[in-house]
């Protein structure tokens, strides 16, 4: 079966510091046509930090998207001048 969709047409809306937004025409397998929304993240990366104690180590962080504080892992974005783990 294939499940293969085929873009037919893209239309960048947003381009941000952290995110760009398009949104995309494309064509299914059963040959009708579908919008899909598209979210291109810049590169970033995340840790789960266990201390000596075996705990979990999170952080505080405000999410104006609901207005709240929220327990996350350590994250951010990746500079390009970071080095790569990949590499080492």
């Amino acid at each position: 079966m294939d499940l293969k969709e085929t873009e037919i047409s893209s239309q960048q809306i947003f381009q941000g510091r952290i995110l760009d937004l398009s949104v995309r025409t494309i064509k299914l397998p059963n040959g009708e046509t579908a919008t899909r929304e598209i979210i291109k993240h810049r590169p970033a990366s995340g840790v789960i930090a266990i201390n000596d104690e075996q705990k979990m180590l999170l952080v505080k962080q405000w999410r104006e998207a609901i207005k709240q504080l929220t327990l996350e892992i350590p994250a951010g974005l990746i500079d390009p001048t970071d080095a790569s783990l990949l590499m080492q």
